[in-house]
């Protein structure tokens, strides 16, 4: 990409980048139907990914709230690389189990839990790291040598339904 510089007296080069790389994602998942009780269910499903974190993260970042009223935020994409290098793709996946219980004919409730993570190698991680404004996604905001993009996030959550007609759902998340 060249770009008038200047009044378009000079041509500014910027954002090199490299060749394409191609990712993949494997993804597998089971169902039990009548599990425990008549119409219970339980299933699960794991993907892993290298290079395409959009089959294990539905969003591009997370945002976590610890102690300490305390924010950790971290990026989920598919490869990093500087210019004149390569791309380094990220590693990533994400397991789900759930469960669902029929109380009657009307009510039922549900628990399920994702498991998600992502990892970069070396070169990627000084790239993500490196230091001085604006050099690096992480490096800008981190000092020291504990920058790590690496990342794990989990959840766990409920869900009960009630039907009180056939054509009519009321839930409670």
């Amino acid at each position: 990409y060249t770009a008038p510089f200047g009044g378009g007296a000079a041509a500014l080069t910027v954002n090199g980048h490299p060749g394409e790389a191609w990712g993949w994602a494997l993804s597998g998942g089971f169902r039990l139907l009548n599990f425990l009780m008549p119409k219970d269910r339980i299933e699960a499903a794991y993907t892993i990914a290298n290079g395409a974190t959009g089959y294990t993260h539905g969003y591009t970042s997370n945002f976590v709230y610890g102690s300490g009223n305390s924010v950790g935020m971290g990026y989920a994409v598919d490869g990093v690389f500087a210019n004149g290098g390569g791309i380094n793709k990220s590693d990533s996946w994400k397991f789900e189990l759930g469960y669902e219980h029929y109380w009657n004919a009307q009510w039922r409730t549900s628990l399920y839990v994702v498991y998600t993570g992502i990892s970069y190698d070396s070169t990627a991680t000084a790239q993500l790291c490196a230091g001085g404004l604006g050099s690096g996604l992480y490096g800008a905001v981190t000092t020291g040598s504990n920058c790590s993009p690496n990342q794990r996030a989990n959840t766990i959550s409920t869900r009960t339904a009630w039907n009180p007609h056939p054509s009519l759902e009321i839930g409670l998340d």
